[in-house]
């Protein structure tokens, strides 16, 4: 079945940029489709580990609920997509976050499976989703570094 994979550079510390990115109530803002995030559960499995589960809502009014599990101690953030999973069979996705020493390199991945009924086959979703991933990353990486500038800039 597909499977997309994406990756950039951000500039700055992982700590920092793993739970910015994993701040749901932020999305909006962090990413170009999504018009209203609501978490409806946030249960801690340990003091490094949560697990979530929320409802998105995109710029066109499209809602879904996934669940997410957040592993702040390996910087591993992974989740699916479970109502309604139209148009998708199923879609899991896997975000990775790795130092480096020119910033952190997130990268993520989705395996998913196109419902029949859809009216798109694997293949246009899959680049529909390589293309969706890496506007949204770019969106990402431009909006923190952008307030990682406004910090360093009031810095006395």
């Amino acid at each position: 079945m597909p499977f997309a994979e994406q990756s950039i550079l951000l500039r700055g510390n992982i700590d920092t940029i793993f739970l910015r990115t994993n701040d749901l109530e932020q999305w909006p803002s962090l990413f170009v489709e999504y018009g209203d995030v609501r978490v409806l559960s946030k249960t801690p499995l340990s003091e490094h580990c949560w697990r979530l589960v929320f409802e998105l809502t995109d710029v066109n009014g499209n809602t879904w609920q996934s669940r997410r599990l957040v592993d702040k101690h390996h910087y591993i953030a992974s989740a699916q997509r479970v109502n309604p999973l139209f148009p998708f069979l199923y879609m899991n996705i896997l975000w990775l976050y790795v130092q480096t020493e020119d910033g952190v390199k997130m990268t993520w991945m989705q395996d998913f499976e196109v419902d029949p009924h859809a009216g798109r086959t694997n293949e246009s979703m899959l680049a529909y989703m390589l293309g969706h991933m890496k506007k949204n990353q770019e969106h990402i990486k431009a909006f923190l570094e952008a307030q990682e500038e406004k910090i360093v800039d009031q810095t006395p």
